[in-house]
């Protein structure tokens, strides 16, 4: 898969955000072919869900907002001390190695998008569909006239996939 990506036209020697899902191994197929030019970003919906699941059913909604909010600030310092604040209250609120183990597993990557510079050309690359809304940025991050590179409004990927037909 991330092979094909290449040969499609996705330059390799460059900087790229990668959202997954968590799955160990693609993120160790990410690191081989792209090294630490990968930055890694765990989809943020992904981490809500696997945090989620394991609470009872009446504490869901409260920290599925929690976590929300600590992503919408865009602040990865503000959002990671929130996040360890709430991962705090899991422990003593519902005692076990769940929901508390599953936020901190990973966090530090449920941030990267925070710190990417979006709409450089070619710079992003989404493998899982389901993640792109993590990486969508807000009006406010592009500039007037500008995309999200490799979405559905990106004139040099339509070129590219057009090249391959």
């Amino acid at each position: 898969m991330l092979a094909d990506l290449i040969e499609r036209g996705l330059n390799p020697n460059r900087a790229i955000l990668v959202v997954i899902d968590g799955a160990k191994a693609l993120r160790k197929a990410v690191l081989e072919v792209f090294g630490e030019r990968a930055l890694l970003h765990r989809c943020q919906a992904h981490k809500k869900r696997s945090v989620t699941e394991s609470l009872p059913e009446r504490m869901r909604s409260s920290v599925r907002n929690a976590m929300s909010q600590a992503y919408a600030t865009g602040d990865p310092k503000r959002a990671r001390r929130l996040l360890e604040s709430l991962a705090r209250r899991l422990e003593s609120d519902h005692p076990g190695p769940g929901a508390a183990a599953s936020l901190r597993e990973g966090l530090e990557e449920t941030l990267t998008v925070m710190r990417f510079p979006v709409g450089e050309p070619g710079a992003c690359a989404v493998l899982d569909q389901s993640a792109r809304k993590s990486v969508q940025p807000r009006p406010r991050d592009l500039a007037p006239g500008q995309a999200l590179a490799g979405g559905p409004d990106d004139p040099e990927m339509d070129s590219r996939r057009r090249a391959r037909s």
